[in-house]
């Protein structure tokens, strides 16, 4: 790659005006990375300032990079070879920015949230947008955490234009109503949002099975099963892993029945749904993604206008034993403060089970008052600590009145996507979501 090594020479020269010495960065070496029968050559090295990975330096032979625009029109984060990048630098190197430079192009990239933070179409921009951030001195004071990154509110919508782009591609082949296409697009979102926190379960790898080249894919005679993938994994996720949500309805099974011989299209889709950075698929940006203007506006009215919220004021409960379940009009407060008075709950829960522990600890007896119209939950250990606080607060202590179907599933959705989150950031055992529907129950 003699062009890749003139381009190295450039780039480090760059470097040196900007205050980096040779024991700053590693020496650049080869990387080839190969991926569905198609080869990527690279020269690599690593910004290492204060001795810790900083910037992984990817160097492409002349004008291999493709352009930002081509992907970013189909509101995808990278194409085929910087996923192929950023997948290495993840397992391989662990540092927190890419950049990847050819003779022209440049990307600078977030690793952990797969997003561009800068693109340059030539060296000209290069040098009036790009390198002045990689001033030595400056690096000192973290300057590429300081860069701007998209907010919740714009991957939310990027992702919903996304869904709407293929719900429409798909649909119109498959004569499927909106209404199951989006039902399926949600359980999509959630199978991948389930694979990045629990993925020794359903790992993101068998994702990668569809990513290649979208030249490769066109031309190629045998596919990945999409439609066996897709029909599988979804129902792992609601039988093994007890994700109601994801249980294909009929709808959803019609679709895939009748996309049998849309396979090439189906893997098309997959292979974009690779090129989706991984910051998209958090329970805030599904929000944004999934609430019209009217359901933030109540969600920001909401939680603008309330100052503590004391749970006493919204459940009636004795220990235990739950009265009045805490009960919220969707149309009144929007899905934003809905997940909130959920997580609200949840954490009541979870100090109770403090509480309860604690009072083991000193050796002072727990005695639960008996109510012969109201009989102990079935959720309690034999110490009187809840069993599951997620299943629980869904069982006993929250309810949501919704007047359409299609809020009802995007409550679903939502309040599954929560509940796995909430899961994996207090490392409680999976909770089974398998009577979600009892939220709507009066």
């Amino acid at each position: 790659m003699p062009d890749a090594q003139i381009t190295a020479e450039k780039l480090f020269g760059v470097l040196h005006n900007f205050g980096w010495e040779e024991g700053d960065y590693s020496a650049p070496k080869p990387l080839v990375l190969r991926k569905a029968g198609k080869t990527q050559h690279f020269l690599t090295a690593t910004l290492h300032p204060m001795q810790t990975p900083l910037v992984v330096v990817a160097i492409a032979r002349q004008e291999a990079l493709g352009r930002y625009q081509d992907f970013y029109q189909k509101y995808l984060d990278m194409d085929f070879g910087l996923r192929l990048l950023l997948d290495h630098v993840q397992q391989e190197v662990f540092a927190p920015y890419l950049l990847c430079v050819d003779g022209q192009r440049a990307y600078l990239y977030d690793v952990d949230r797969e997003e561009c933070l800068i693109y340059c179409e030539d060296t000209r921009e290069q040098a009036e947008r790009l390198f002045p951030h990689f001033d030595r001195k400056k690096m000192q004071r973290e300057t590429l955490e300081q860069l701007p990154r998209r907010t919740d509110d714009l991957l939310g919508r990027e992702l919903c234009e996304w869904v709407k782009l293929w719900s429409a591609e798909l649909g119109s082949k498959t004569g499927e109503s909106r209404d199951a296409m989006a039902r399926f697009f949600e359980k999509l979102l959630l199978l991948r949002y389930f694979s990045q926190l629990f993925g020794r379960r359903i790992p993101l790898s068998k994702f990668r099975r569809f990513l290649d080249a979208p030249e490769r894919l066109a031309q190629r005679k045998r596919l990945p099963d999409a439609q066996r993938f897709l029909t599988t994994f979804l129902d792992t996720l609601a039988t093994k892993h007890h994700v109601q949500f994801c249980q294909l309805g009929s709808e959803e099974k019609s679709f895939l029945r009748r996309s049998a011989g849309l396979d090439r299209k189906l893997n098309e889709m997959l292979l974009q749904f690779n090129l989706l950075s991984r910051e998209k698929f958090t329970v805030e940006v599904f929000m944004q993604a999934y609430a019209d203007l009217s359901a933030k506006l109540k969600s920001w009215k909401a939680r603008y206008t309330t100052r503590d919220i004391r749970l006493k004021d919204y459940m009636v409960q004795e220990e235990v034993l739950v009265y009045k379940p805490l009960t919220i009009a969707l149309d009144d407060v929007g899905y934003a403060w809905m997940l909130r008075l959920f997580e609200e709950v949840v954490e009541y829960w979870m100090d109770y089970n403090r509480r309860v522990e604690a009072m083991i600890e000193r050796g002072e007896p727990q005695v639960l008052q008996l109510d012969f119209f109201h009989p102990l939950p079935k959720m309690l250990t034999t110490s009187g600590t809840i069993q599951n606080v997620v299943a629980f607060t869904l069982e006993t202590s929250f309810r949501v009145q919704a007047q359409h179907t299609w809020q009802k599933d995007i409550c679903r959705f939502l309040l599954s996507a929560k509940a796995l989150e909430i899961c994996r950031r207090y490392k409680m055992s999976l909770t089974p979501l398998v009577r979600l529907d009892q939220i709507f129950q009066s």
